[in-house]
Order: structure tokens, then C-alpha cells, then sequence
């Protein structure tokens, strides 16, 4: 893949978004940075040399790149965007106090000083609040943010922002998230991959419930008018462009639905299906003329590669490994050569139930893979399997440039797993060995 930058406004499912994206790209591929601070701190030449750029960079991160990089963002609905905000403020207060005085930042202390001691409404009225931190969304799409000086925002600064928004190769509604999502995908030329998880989000005692009466919550719009007008003017060019996607989704239906009774339809079975075809029909073409087959692999999970129905990669005692779930079905994508017959092999490093060897199958097309498993005991106490296979040469498509081998189990059970969530999940594996049985013929 070619570079890709997501430019990330505070608050708006960011970093589940960046956990997302940054595995399209191997762990060397990212810029170690968050802050624009940061960046400045690598030399031109260093930067460039990274492929994966995630951050509160706003579009100012261009002016360190030699080219600029396909772009995506995500938007939120203003007053929702601003509570979440204020509430995690609160929460890191003695952490963002802390980087404050680090960084010498009289204006940052008064300003979070004030998250402890006014209402969010209050807030909104305040002196700290205007010329910094009102109108985030328009801030970080206009270039504006972040800036040491007080800056008002206007309809100038609105302008441009929408002019940015129309010019980036994608963008998100996070109220709209599951399409949002299937869209990148599409541009991006990848399988369907869903986000089945949310970080760093505020803590459920904060974000439960909206506080505000209809007199507070007018004055948190009316102090961000210009981030309602931008997301207003965004979920319209969403719309339409949801409607344009959703025509090579289902083209004979696709001319009869607008954007609502498009989002209405999304959950239900049939589209779910149609979705994942299409997504993966996208995927084959897209790659159809730039794949070399390979008749040997080993699939890391430490590495990037094309897959759906994993969780984000974790790293688990020095190894990079992904749960398989939520559902039955976790899929990994490779550029098999035809008319080969395989041996496969992986390793369950842990396991969500003990008799998950006994349901655990792989199938390649209609094709069901049995598999031999030998269970060994390790030092700490956990139990890995072995898992061995044949991939019969006959099973795999010649005419896509990817083969896509499905790992099946009869159910996952809900278990504590990274970042202290509890998700529902199968096995973990840290990949695959993939070696030929014999020559091409």
C-alpha cells in the first residue's frame, strides 16, 4: 500500500481508527509520533522514509512529507464530540496538568484548570475557551490547530475547511461508522474488515447519559456553530456518496435507495452478505495485475496482510498474536499459486475453550480442510496446539490473484483479552506456514 494518513480529531473514535488502519502496514511503516511537537523532532529525510501517519497533525503534517499522502479523517456530531472531549479532560487531568508544565504552557493549565471547576456550558463561555479550543473540527481541517495564538474562527476558516474536507481521499461520520468503514475499505482495495472494538474511550460513568438541559446544550452549539455548519455540509457529501456506493453494492437495487433507507437496510443479513462479496470481489480486482503468486509463506501477524475477523494484533509475552472473532469465521488472504498442493501449519497459542482443537476447520472455496492437532504444555502453564493441514492444489481459484482460507469453530465464548476488554473470541494465533506438498506440475 501506498502511504496514508489518517488526520485525527480529538475524540471522534480516533483511536480505534488508528488501531484499525495501522495494521495495513508493518510496524516499522508508522511514524512513532502523535503531536506535531514530536514530529519535529525527526529529521525530513527520517520522516519520509515511514509509510503510516496518524496524529493530531491537522493538514500541517504536509509540510514535513515530499509528497502528500492519501488522506482520511472521520467527523462527529459537534455537541456529542465536545462532552466526550470535556469528560476525558476531566478524567487525564493530572496527566494533561503534567504535560502542561512540561511543555511550559500557562494557557493549557488555565484552560484544563477550568475543566475541574466549570460545567461544560460554563466552559463553553469562557475565556479559555474561545480562540483555542471552540470549533475543533473546523480547527484541524483549516490548518488552524494547533496554534499558540488566539485564533477566532470564522466563516473564512469554515470555507476552508470544507474546501480540505471535499479534497481527501476519504472520509468518516462516526455516527455512520459501520459504512464509513466499508467505504475506506473499498477505496483502499481491502476485504471487508469491520471495527469490532473502541479505545481510549471515556469511562461509562461520564458518557452513560447526555447532563445538559436544552438551554445548555444550545450553548455548546451556538460556541461551535461553525463545526455544526462543517458536519452538517459533511453528512450531506457522506450521503451522496454513501448512495454512489451503495449502487455497486446492490446495482439492481442500489438506484431505488437514498442515503436513509440505505442506513436502515445496512444491518440486515442480506446486505451484510452482499457487502462482504463485493468487498472481496473489489479486493480481487484491485490486485488482480500487481500480485505474484507464491508457492511458499509465512503469514506473521507482526507484519501486515489482508485478513478479516480478527482482532487487532496484540503483543503477548514477545509474540504478535490476533483472537479470531466475534463470529465463527476469521479469513486470511494469500497469493497461492494454482495447481500446488500445500501443507499448512499454526500454532493456537491461547485458547478462549479447551476443546476449540475438535471444532476448528479451515476451508478454501467450497473445500472443508481437516485438521491434525497435537497439544503440547509449555513452561508458563499455557497450552498451545499444533495445528497441520492439506490444501488440495484443486481448491484453489487460478483466477484470483489471492486465496482466501477460512478458519471456522463451532462458537466463541466472551473472554478478557487485551486492553482489559472483554470480547468474544475463539484462538489465538501469531500466523501461518504455508510450504508446498509437491511442484507446480
Amino acid at each position: 500500500m501506498d502511504s496514508l494518513y489518517f488526520l485525527h480529531i480529538p475524540k471522534t473514535a480516533g483511536t480505534s481508527l488508528r488501531y484499525w488502519m495501522c495494521e495495513c502496514f508493518s510496524e516499522e511503516d508508522w511514524l512513532p509520533c502523535y503531536t506535531l511537537e514530536e514530529v519535529a523532532q525527526f529529521s525530513r529525510e527520517k520522516i519520509n522514509q515511514y509509510r503510516f501517519f496518524s496524529g493530531h497533525f491537522s493538514n500541517k503534517l504536509y509540510d514535513y512529507l515530499n509528497h502528500v499522502p492519501r488522506t482520511t479523517t472521520w467527523l462527529r456530531e459537534p455537541v456529542a464530540r465536545e462532552i466526550s472531549h470535556f469528560n476525558f479532560d476531566r478524567e487525564r487531568y493530572d496527566e494533561l496538568i503534567g504535560i502542561a508544565k512540561t511543555h511550559g504552557r500557562e494557557d493549557w493549565i488555565n484552560y484544563w484548570e477550568s475543566t475541574r471547576k466549570l460545567s461544560l456550558p460554563e466552559l463553553c463561555q469562557s475565556e479559555y475557551y474561545f480562540g483555542y479550543n471552540d470549533n475543533l473540527q473546523v480547527r484541524h481541517l483549516s490548518g488552524a490547530f494547533p496554534s499558540d495564538q488566539l485564533i477566532e474562527c470564522d466563516s473564512r476558516m469554515l470555507d476552508r475547511a470544507k474546501t480540505n474536507l471535499l479534497d481527501l481521499f476519504h472520509f468518516g461520520i462516526c455516527q455512520q461508522m459501520e459504512p464509513s468503514v466499508d467505504m475506506l475499505c473499498y477505496e483502499l482495495g481491502y476485504p471487508r474488515r469491520p471495527i469490532t472494538y473502541a479505545l481510549n474511550a471515556s469511562s461509562s460513568h461520564t458518557k452513560s447519559t447526555n447532563p445538559y438541559s436544552a438551554d445548555e446544550i444550545k450553548i455548546i452549539r451556538n460556541a461551535n456553530r461553525f463545526d455544526v455548519q462543517l458536519y452538517e455540509f459533511a453528512r450531506r457529501e457522506f450521503g451522496r456518496r454513501l448512495e454512489q456506493f451503495w449502487k455497486r453494492v446492490d446495482p439492481r437495487r442500489g438506484r431505488q435507495f437514498n442515503a436513509e433507507k440505505i442506513l436502515d437496510e445496512y444491518s440486515t443479513t442480506r446486505s451484510q452478505q452482499k457487502l462482504a462479496e463485493v468487498l472481496k470481489q473489489n479486493f480481487q480486482q484491485r490486485h488482480a495485475d500487481t500480485t505474484t503468486k507464491v508457492t511458499d509463506a509465512n503469514i506473521r501477524f507482526a507484519e501486515n496482510g489482508f485478513h478479516t475477523g480478527w482482532y487487532p494484533r496484540s503483543n503477548e509475552n514477545g509474540c504478535f498474536v490476533r483472537w479470531a472473532g466475534p463470529s465463527k469465521t476469521s479469513s486470511i488472504f494469500v497469493p497461492l499459486a494454482a495447481h500446488v498442493s500445500y501443507r499448512i501449519r499454526f500454532i493456537v497459542r491461547y485458547l478462549a475453550y479447551h476443546d476449540i482443537a475438535k471444532s476448528l476447520r479451515l476451508r478454501v472455496g467450497r473445500r472443508v480442510i481437516r485438521l491434525q492437532s497435537k497439544k503440547t504444555r509449555k513452561e508458563n502453564g499455557n497450552l498451545e496446539v499444533v495445528m497441520l493441514g492439506k490444501i488440495p492444489g484443486k481448491a484453489i481459484n487460478d483466477r484470483d490473484p489471492f486465496t482466501e482460507i477460512v478458519f471456522e469453530t463451532d462458537g466463541t465464548r466472551e473472554q478478557l483479552v487485551d486492553y482489559d476488554c472483554r470480547r468474544f473470541v475463539s484462538f489465538a494465533t501469531d500466523g501461518v506456514e504455508i510450504s508446498p506438498l509437491k511442484k507446480a506440475a
